[in-house]
């Protein structure tokens, strides 16, 4: 043997070392002393044949990473010993796996894919090295073959059924080919390979489904997964099994998972307090989701009574108070807090203000004052805030001006151009709105863009408007918030197309976005005839938010465009017992007048105007009284 051929053969076996594989084709290549090259797949006799014949080196390459000894740095010639080694090898080594080996190989260096796979999977059906498997199961997957790749998955699986890579192959698989029970089984199984950490299990299953939210398989096969595996799941587990449901839009199996969570902490089964608190919250917020709001109460009092300083549970638990209605109430739960808190200082002063609570808006404001030990710029952003409830603008500039901090000041400053605006004072609002729209916030940065836009429609420049949302969706694209600006924008020119087109990009991106959903009915409704979509739209945005009064008032005006004016009337009942405005009351006038009923539709309207007397809705209802 040449110094040549000890080379190739020292850095052959480094790399079966490395690799654990068999399928190295620059054996036959390379190395002088096979005597024979495959030519075509067809040539099995002969490739057979020849191994028969005496491929004997090759076949101790071929013998796989337990047969292969460390390389020497200088490899002495052989030896009788080495000869009989050779030939053992022979005896050991299948000839069959040796030309479905080396077909496959030169199958995928030709770019046969699918051949390549094929004869991978021959091989591992010879061998016992699950590597094999998963190659055939790669190059099936690249050729697009996916009943071949779940086949050489299938293989895999026998020979490493605890390989957490040749589970998730086979969900993958199994998902694409829209097989439920298979792709249940491997979440179960993968599951089952962390019996501590179940919860962990389950949030990589999660973070793996990421690309598969919108299959109905995928929400089938986790709901079985997840039913398959309902015994014996700790509160975590639960937490993490209601997140994945959640997340696949199976409110009901989200809400089954994370109640039985809540249970463990009701029986003091949960030990860690910030886990608890995740539980408690997360089906509070499942619950308001399902317009169970009595619900919600429940679980964050019990979250309240296990933790009395927890801020952000006393806050949440005070909102689904005031969702009832009970204001008295909800500033009871503020002001029962053990310790002094400006955030619930703030809520209190909102609170206040929706009560037209004068005297308990000024005391919030002298508590906020006298409340030394908070942060100074936070507490004159809060003291900011409270002084535009109470309606002295000189003052919530004042405070404002004295927000200092880093964190804070941008915001300050955005809610000082606001004021400026309010107050008449165009340019100095945009000479304050400017710099801030380009904040490295991006938050900041919308609302300037937003403040900016504002300036110009109050100027009667509503072009201008539209031009400054476009060149904030330059600098920041796709944002749902600037898209939903622009689209109401643009109805408002009459530029129906670019309201359509910005709408749909954001329910492109987020399909359950409720307000998108709303706008984009109502504007078909409004501004074409395409009504059964506009009905269509509507009602997914209803299904998610069952209590948004603009909402029912679009699914009314919906139906109202359909000419179904008694089912319309109903829902702008409902629309107006929730909230009332100019353009609920409007479309009320209209079906009142459709269905014959002037007089109630003009005194309607006349209460209405006085309300509201600059209202462009109310005066088109108007123009249909006076026809």
């Amino acid at each position: 043997m040449n110094a040549d051929e000890r080379n190739i053969r020292a850095g052959f076996e480094a790399e079966l070392r490395n690799n654990c594989l068999w399928t190295r084709a620059y054996v036959a290549k390379r190395a002088n002393y096979i005597g024979i090259l495959l030519v075509t797949l067809k040539l099995k006799k002969l490739l057979m044949k020849a191994a028969l014949l005496g491929v004997v080196a090759m076949m101790l390459f071929l013998t796989g990473c337990a047969s292969v000894q460390p390389a020497r740095t200088q490899a002495a010639e052989p030896t009788a010993k080495d000869g009989q080694a050779r030939n053992e090898t022979v005896k050991k080594l299948p000839p069959d796996l040796v030309f479905e080996l080396m077909a496959a190989e030169l199958a995928e260096k030709q770019g046969h894919l699918d051949q390549a796979a094929e004869r991978y999977l021959a091989a591992a059906q010879i061998s016992d090295d699950p590597k094999l498997a998963r190659r055939a199961a790669e190059l099936a997957s690249q050729a697009g073959k996916t009943v071949q790749a779940q086949i050489a998955v299938g293989r895999w699986l026998k020979l490493a059924p605890k390989d957490v890579a040749a589970l998730q192959a086979r969900m993958h698989f199994s998902l694409e080919l829209h097989q439920i029970d298979a792709a249940a089984e491997a979440m179960v199984r993968l599951v089952d390979l962390y019996p501590k950490r179940k919860a962990q299990a389950w949030r990589s299953i999660h973070k793996w489904l990421q690309a598969y939210r919108e299959s109905d398989t995928t929400r089938a096969a986790v709901n079985e997964a997840l039913k398959t595996t309902a015994q014996g799941a700790d509160a975590e587990a639960l937490l993490a099994r209601s997140e994945l449901a959640q997340f696949l839009g199976d409110q009901e199996r989200a809400l089954i998972e994370v109640s039985q969570a809540s249970q463990a902490v009701r029986n003091k089964e949960v030990q860690k307090p910030e886990l608890a608190r995740r539980i408690l919250r997360w089906n509070a917020a499942l619950a308001v989701a399902k317009g169970d709001n009595q619900g919600a109460i429940d679980v964050l009092q019990l979250a309240l009574s296990r933790d009395a300083t927890d801020v952000p549970v006393r806050l949440q638990l005070a909102d689904r108070i005031i969702a009832d209605g009970d204001y008295a109430k909800a500033i009871e739960v503020l002001d029962q807090a053990p310790q002094a808190n400006i955030q619930l200082l703030l809520a209190r002063a909102v609170y206040g203000f929706r009560q037209h609570d004068e005297k308990g808006l000024q005391q919030s404001y002298e508590r906020l004052r006298a409340d030394t030990k908070a942060d100074p710029s936070r507490r004159n952003l809060y003291l900011g805030n409270v002084a535009e409830l109470m309606g002295d603008r000189a003052l919530a500039l004042d405070w404002y001006t004295r927000v200092d901090s880093p964190e804070l000041s941008e915001k300050a400053g955005l809610r000082r151009a606001a004021l400026m605006l309010e107050a008449g004072k165009m340019e100095a609002a945009r000479a304050q709105a400017q710099p801030l729209s380009e904040s490295a916030d991006d938050a900041v940065a919308i609302q300037a863009y937003t403040l900016l836009s504002d300036i110009e429609r109050k100027n009667d420049h509503p072009n201008a408007a539209l031009e400054v949302l476009t060149r904030a969706l330059a600098v920041l694209p796709d944002d749902p918030r600037l898209l939903y600006q622009r689209a109401l924008l643009a109805e408002s020119l009459d530029l129906v197309y670019m309201t359509e087109a910005d709408l749909k990009r954001i329910l492109a991106a987020d399909p359950e976005n409720v307000g998108a959903l709303n706008a984009l009915g109502y504007t078909l409704a409004e501004h074409s005839d395409r009504l059964d979509e506009a009905a269509e739209l509507v009602a997914h945005a209803l299904r998610l938010a069952p209590n948004d009064a603009s909402i029912i008032d679009s699914m009314g005006w919906v139906l109202y465009r359909q000419g179904e004016f008694e089912q319309a009337l109903v829902y702008l009942k409902r629309a107006m017992e929730l909230a009332q405005n100019d353009e609920i009351v409007s479309h009320m006038v209209f079906t009142l007048q459709a269905l014959g009923e002037s007089q109630k539709a003009d005194d309607m309207l006349d209460d209405a105007l006085h309300k509201w007397p600059d209202s462009p809705a109310l005066k088109r209802a108007g123009e249909g009284r006076d026809r």
